[in-house]
């Protein structure tokens, strides 16, 4: 049995290798730093959703969209955000989970909106890293019982300039996103069937696996 999450099968796209031996070995990758500003701007990111929510009103980034609102059921929310998460088992004992930043309705189904703080402006790629993220959110929803929309937003904040005092500001850019819940269970199924297997060979694109290849010349 796994607890499998969108960075875990980040892991799997990336290195299958590195994938098996953290499930199957208890062996992690080593882990290296990670900013601080991110998790701050997320935190203040939400609380100005929520004001705007208390409001009964979208925040100004979003205020070109028509027809959707923020999701209210905040005591859902929470939990959603930074509890558990959103999660689902499956007959086999294996968990996958996700904490969404946050949600939308529209036509009584849920969209998924995820915040990305950059140090500059978004190219024209820059989303499709996070597609698999927001699809496996929608899917996972799907099976708590929810309709969910065949598209999501990525919200992206990066810094503009600071003022004489010091104040900072940023510019946002809403990128709407496809949310395919069919690939997301595509790709789950393809982690659990590898976890099944012997141990993959190492990536030839992956850093950790080169570093063991460079280790093992002196032994």
């Amino acid at each position: 049995m796994v607890d499998l999450s969108p960075s875990t099968l980040n892991i799997f796209k990336d290195c299958p290798r590195c994938f098996w031996l953290q499930f199957r070995k208890g062996i992690r990758r080593p882990a290296t730093p990670f900013p601080s500003l991110p998790s701050g701007m997320d935190r203040i990111i939400k609380v100005h959703f929520d004001r705007a929510r208390q409001r009964g009103e979208l925040p100004p980034e979003l205020s070109g969209l028509r027809g959707f609102r923020l999701f209210d059921k905040m005591q859902f929310l929470r939990k959603w955000r930074d509890g558990y998460g959103v999660s689902w088992r499956d007959e086999h004992g294996n968990t996958i989970r996700g904490k969404v930043d946050d949600l939308l309705v529209h036509d009584g189904k849920l969209v998924m909106l995820d915040y990305k703080t950059r140090g500059s402006e978004p190219h024209e790629n820059s989303h499709t890293y996070y597609l698999d993220q927001l699809s496996i959110y929608g899917w996972l929803f799907e099976k708590n019982g929810f309709f969910v929309e065949d598209f999501g937003f990525l919200l992206f904040y990066y810094p503009d300039f600071v003022e004489e005092m010091g104040e900072f500001h940023f510019h946002s850019h809403l990128r709407k996103v496809k949310v395919d819940t069919g690939s997301a269970e595509r790709l789950i199924g393809r982690a659990l069937e590898l976890l099944e297997g012997d141990i993959p060979e190492p990536s030839p694109r992956c850093e950790f696996c080169r570093w063991e290849r460079e280790v093992h010349k002196f032994f």
